[in-house]
Order: structure tokens, then sequence, then C-alpha cells
């Protein structure tokens, strides 16, 4: 005990050393950014999402519970439904009750100053009881049968079995059969010789047509053959952390009109409920992260997926389907990077465009954290949200270019003011256990990351004043009376807020623009499973944030369409970069080339890790696409690929042996595990050329 009050009184010494040497140094600030230290709003405070088990808190209880969090320094909360967890008092999702409680829990918010976010949902993930059967969430799944040649297959199409054991966290039933007329309607069967490592795509054979009533006649070549069909399944999810009577469906997020009805209708219930304070005391929906997953073995997918793609694509995708699975030779990359930017657009239109335009038509922000299972580019999903918001906490030196950064940097290239983050969740796996000085550590984190407004995870709310773990949901961090340095809590959301409004206040300066290399992710992977759809940049945002250059990962759209070139930077939004990096870009649009040589042209520094740049995306006029962009990686890296110079001073480079791969999230790891990458060969020569 006595090394945590030690620790506590440490960690107030440091804030308030801090705050006396920003205090001296104010005199030489501009008035705004003085004011924003030394009197920071109420908005800049952290809020906290605040936990309501079976909906079960009374008046009584969510007054005090206010009151604490305003006399801790907290600023706003965030209500979010979830496990039924008391014997008495719980009531369901939108029921009167449960409407009364949170109308007044606006009021005494409101009262105190203090602002309030509504989960769009119960529990988390999009949906609810009323999402109708056609409306539910779907997938691609596929079945198959190995035929040997000659041999004459007539009957039924391979049937589609469910993996024994589903992920139960994932809350996906599998097993379920839907009453939707679709379900399990073949989509289409393809036949393809199977070689030693994968299927023979000159030998692709679509027999969709020939298929009837489930059933097939058909011979096979010599050769060995799989027949595949491919068929639409009903995942059967339901929401997160709900335990209420009634089944909360997850909603189908790649139809426009199914998610226009689930945000019609639930807005329409909490506007009608709590619309006098939109845009008031309730400043903004939440969307958590998309924990919406697929079957085993398949993909997200809609009724009007195949119709859509053949639209926007130029071409029928029912043939090449096999390439989201299996290797089909040349075309598996340029099938699934087509398949992962159309459901990117898809999701860019179906959701972030249907979601947040309600929101902002109802004087609302929509809060969204746009990473984990969905495929929308995460810098440009950032940039569609109305107040974008990021997650993955640490204790130690950690530079996440992703998710983070990437989605301050959206955030920014887009024109949203804010980047706010789900703070601290598991720390640590062991609950009780965090300390406020690593809560400080890892706000620090996300401070120099671009976060500027925080939700801590957070807060349980109970009318029982002492820690009951048989009575908690799992999540390790408790930012409430419950933790023995509360008392001191204030001292830690005092320089947050202050820091927060700072930031707000200034600008980002940045040295360096990284692209992110999500081309070669997308046309590397077709099935994603559960798995978040993680970019790699490896060691480069710590390297290069350890060596004195901070950087913002940037995206084909915001270089083509929201940057120029003047002599040696490229102007963002009112940021200059001097340096554009590609971080072993295997495959990109020419015209992302086009525009690096340009760059060079006039002055600028363009450096490449690893590779070159060797084909470009997608399948129509492949082979006119690729020419075209060698021809100008030749221009822009010389005939040896090692890198060019101009009149102007703009120069380029191949750098090798930095290591970019998926960034993990550790929690419970050794202090090493963030260390400070050392500067060997490659790490060596890329400094130099930033510091030259």
């Amino acid at each position: 005990m006595s090394q945590s009050i030690n620790s506590m009184k440490s960690l107030a010494a440091c804030v308030f050393v801090f705050a006396a040497f920003v205090t001296q140094a104010t005199a030489d600030l501009p008035p705004d950014v003085e004011s924003a230290w030394r009197d920071p709003a109420i908005e800049f405070r952290p809020r906290t999402r605040w936990w309501w088990p079976g909906n079960a808190l009374r008046d009584a209880e969510i007054d005090r519970e206010l009151h604490a969090m305003h006399d801790g320094g907290i600023g706003g909360v965030e209500i979010m439904g979830c496990w039924r967890v008391f014997s008495r008092g719980n009531v369901s999702y939108l029921s009167p009750e449960w409407a009364e409680r949170v109308r007044h829990a606006v009021r005494t918010a409101r009262d105190l100053g203090m602002k309030v976010s509504l989960t769009f949902g119960p529990g988390w993930s999009f949906g609810g009881s009323w999402v109708s059967p056609e409306d539910r969430s779907k997938a691609l799944v596929r079945a198959f049968v190995d035929l040997s040649g000659g041999t004459t297959f007539d009957g039924p199409l391979p049937a589609y079995v469910p993996a024994e054991k589903p992920t139960d966290f994932n809350r996906v039933q599998p097993w379920l059969r839907s009453t939707a007329p679709d379900e399990l309607r073949v989509l289409a069967v393809v036949a393809a010789r199977v070689t030693t490592d994968g299927i023979d795509g000159d030998s692709l054979t679509e027999l969709t047509g020939q298929a009837h009533d489930g059933t097939l006649r058909w011979t096979a070549p010599p050769g060995t053959w799989r027949l595949m069909v491919f068929r639409l399944k009903y995942t059967g999810q339901i929401c997160h952390a709900q335990t209420d009577p009634e089944q909360h469906w997850v909603v189908d997020h790649f139809n426009p009109d199914a998610m226009r009805r689930h945000v019609e209708h639930l807005g329409g219930i909490l506007e009608r409920e709590f619309g006098d304070e939109f845009g008031r005391t309730i400043d903004s929906l939440f969307s958590d992260s998309f924990e919406m997953k697929p079957l085993e073995d398949s993909l997200l997918w809609s009724g009007d997926t195949l119709e859509r793609f053949a639209a926007r694509k130029g071409y029928d995708l029912k043939r090449y389907l096999p390439a989201l699975w299996e290797n089909i030779g040349p075309l598996t990359p340029r099938v699934r990077f087509d398949v992962n930017e159309f459901f990117h657009e898809l999701g860019r239109e179906s959701f972030f465009a249907v979601f947040t335009g309600w929101c902002e038509a109802h004087h609302l922000q929509a809060r969204i954290q746009p990473h984990d299972s969905f495929p929308t580019e995460l810098i440009e999903a950032a940039g569609l949200c109305s107040r974008p918001e990021t997650e993955k906490s640490s204790t130690e030196f950690e530079v996440m270019a992703f998710p983070r950064k990437s989605e301050a940097a959206g955030a920014r290239f887009y024109g949203r003011p804010v980047l706010s983050a789900e703070a601290f969740t598991v720390l640590h796996r062991a609950r009780y256990r965090t300390t406020l000085e690593e809560l400080k550590r890892a706000t620090d984190d996300f401070l120099r990351d671009g976060v500027t407004q925080f939700y801590n995870h957070g807060w349980f709310g109970t009318p029982e004043r002492v820690p009951v773990p048989s009575r908690d949901i799992p999540w390790a961090v408790r930012i409430s009376p419950w933790s023995t340095w509360w008392p001191y809590y204030h001292l830690l959301s005092d320089y947050t807020a202050r820091c927060s409004a700072v930031l707000r206040a200034g600008r980002f300066a940045g040295d360096v623009l990284v692209y992110s290399p999500y081309e070669k992710t997308w046309a590397g992977r077709g099935i994603w499973g559960g798995d978040w759809r993680k970019v790699p940049y490896g060691d480069l945002g710590r390297l290069l944030v350890a060596n004195g250059y901070d950087f913002d990962p940037v995206n084909a759209d915001v270089l083509l369409h929201r940057a120029s070139i003047a002599h040696g930077t490229i102007a963002i939004v009112g940021n200059d970069y001097s340096v554009l990096i590609f971080p072993a870009v295997r495959c990109t649009d020419p015209e992302v080339v086009r525009f690096a040589l340009r760059f060079a042209q006039k002055g600028g520094t363009v450096i490449a890790l690893d590779e070159l740049p060797s084909a470009a995306t997608g399948l129509i006029d492949a082979a006119k696409r690729d020419a075209e962009l060698r021809g100008l990686v030749r221009e822009l890296f010389g005939a040896d690929g090692h890198g060019c110079e101009w009149p102007s001073g703009g120069r380029t480079r191949l750098v090798t042996g930095i290591p970019l791969y998926e960034p993990d999230f550790p929690i419970d790891a050794p202090p090493d595990s963030y260390r400070v990458p050392p500067l060997e060969a490659g790490g060596r020569e890329l400094i130099a050329l930033l510091h030259d």
C-alpha cells in the first residue's frame, strides 16, 4: 500500500511540475492557447463509458454516480446497457422505464454541465429486436466436393456444414436456420482443376446456370476437379453484452436499405424520447468497433452483392469466387483486391453515409470506432465519422500507426476536428490492477498519437460501494470510487483536460507522410474471418518518432484528391510534409506513383522500404496498368531501382532492412516489448536520409 501511495504522490508531483513549467512558458503563447491551458472548458475533460447492467439503475443512484464523476473531473458519459447481473430492477432496452431512467440521467448531466452520448443499440453491435429476418447479418459460405476425372456428379449440391465450435464471444449462431426466404440460396456454382498449390485459374468453369433446385448433373474432365457451391447464409449474430428477454439481431451492414430502415427506426425512437436534448446535452450517438463477424471460413455478404459488384467493377465475380478462398494463380491478388475495394466502397455508402447522415441531420455527431473487422480503409473511414474514435492502450513507448495515428490522420485530412479514444481498456488482464501512474503513461501515448478527447473504459453503474467481482463485467480498468487512487484521479483529469484543450487549439506539425500499404493487404487476403483488418507498418512508427520525426499515414484518396505539391512539400489541409515513404508497397494505383514522381521532380524526398511497387491493382486492364506503373517506377527510382536525384533537390531512395509486420496489441507485456527499435543498417540509412 505504501508503494501505491508513493506512486500517487510521485504522479501528483510530476503533474504539478509540468503544470508549473508550462505556466511559466505561457507568456509567449497565443491568448487562446494560454487560456486553454489555464482554464480548459468542461468539454475537454475526460468522459467515461457508463455501463448500465440490466439498465437497473434508479434515479437516486444515477444522481449519486453523476455527481461523483463530476467531482472527480469527468466531463461526460456514454450510456451503454449491458448484461443483467442483478436479480431485481432490470428493464429492457427502449422500454418506457428505460427511457425514463435515461431522461433522468440527461437532466442531471445537463444541470452539472456534462455531456451525454448514447450507444446506438442494446449493448454494442448495430442491431435490435426490430430487425426483420431479411435485414439481418449475412455471409457468403462455401461447400465443395472433389471429383476424379470422368466422374459424373448427379444430385444435390454439396451442403454447407457449420463449424462445430462457434466463437461464443462473437455471438454468432451458425446452426440457426433463418426464416428469411433466401436462407442458403445458391449464388454460384464453380468447378476447377485442383493443382499442388491451389486450383488452376484457367480451368475455372461456372456451372451456376446448369444447377436447378439445388441439384446438378455434371461430368468432370480429366484430372482432379473441385466442385464448389457458394451460398448466402444468415449468421444468426446477436448483439454483444445483452441478456434482455428479447433477442437483438445484428443488422446487415452492407444493405443500404436495411441500414436505413434500422437507423430511421431506432433513431426515430430516440428522437421522440430525447430529441429536445439533441445537440445540447446529448451530443453524439455511438457505434463501437465493428465486432460484426462472419461465420467461420466465410465472408460477410448481402443479398445483392454480386449484382452491385458487377455494376461497379465491370465484370461478373461468380466465376472468380474461388480466389477468395484459394490460390487460382496470377489473378488471385487482383480479384481479392477488387472484392476488398468494393466492400470498402459499399461500407462507406451503406453504413457511414446512412448513420453519419442521420446523426448530422438531427444535430448530433456520429461517434464511431471505424476499425476491427469492417472493410472500409481506416484513414478514409475515420474521415467519414462526425467524431472518429480510436482505441488500444499501452503504458510504455508505443507509436501505433495502426489504428491510432491512421485515425488521427483521417480526422485531420477529412476535416474532423476531434479524435476521441476508448481509453485504457484492458491495460491488464487482471481486474483492479491498473495504477494511476500507468494511466498517466497511457494518456501520454494517446496524446502523442493525436487523441484530443478521452472516454474512460470505464465506470460500472451499481449501487454497491465496493468491488464485487461476481457482479462486474470482465474488462479490467475501473476509473471510479472503486479504485484506491480515486481521490487523486482529479489530478490526471486536470492534466488530460489541459493537454486536450491545447492540442485542439494548435495544429499538428509532422515531417513525414507514410503511405498506408492497405492495397497490399487487400490483394493478399480474401477471407478475413473475425480478424482485424490490420495494416503492416511494423517498427516504422516507433523508429521515426524515437529519432525526432513525427508522421501521418496517408492513403490514395488523400494524395490524389486532397493534397497539393509545392516546392519540396506536400500540402494537406494546412500541414506540409517534405518526405513520402512507401513501406513495402507492392501494388498500388499508377496515379499514386505518378503523384510521387511529380513530388520528387519538384524537390521532395520519396523513400521506398524493402521493395518497389511492381503491379497495379485490380483485374480490369491489368496488363496495360501494370506497364504504366512499371514505367513510372523506373522513372521515379531509376533503371537500377536504387534511386534518382533531380536538379530541384528532389531525390528517391530504396532502403531495406526495416521490419514491417502486422501490429499486435500486447497486454501485460514486459517493457522491452515496447523498446525503441535499434538503429540497425536499414534504420540508420533511413534516419540519415531524413537528417540530410
